[in-house]
C-alpha cells in the first residue's frame, strides 16, 4: 500500500486499506494516522466509510471516547447505515 498511496495519495480508500492493514498488524498508531488522512478526503458515504473504520480502530484500542465521536459523527451524516450500530 506504501506505493500506492505515494502514486495517488488523493485517494482516500487507499489509506483507508492500509490503515486496515497496519490495524491487522498492530500498528495502532499508523492505522489512526491513516484513517485520519482517510477521513479528510472521504466525501459522502465514503466518508462515513472512513469514519467507521477509524471507530472501529480506536475501539480495539480502548479509545473508546474517541471511538463514540467517530460513531457519533457517522451517525449524524448517515443514521441509516446499519455498520454504524456495529
Amino acid at each position: 500500500y506504501d506505493r500506492l498511496v505515494e502514486r495517488a495519495p488523493e485517494r482516500w480508500s487507499l489509506w483507508h486499506d492500509r490503515g486496515t492493514v497496519r490495524q491487522q498488524a498492530g500498528d495502532h498508531a499508523g492505522a489512526v494516522a491513516d484513517y485520519d488522512r482517510a477521513v479528510e478526503l472521504a466525501k459522502g458515504a465514503d466518508l462515513v466509510t472512513a469514519l467507521i473504520g477509524r471507530a472501529l480502530c480506536r475501539r480495539a484500542a480502548d479509545e473508546l471516547a474517541e471511538a463514540r465521536a467517530d460513531y457519533d459523527r457517522a451517525l449524524e451524516l448517515a443514521p441509516e447505515r446499519w455498520g454504524v450500530w456495529h
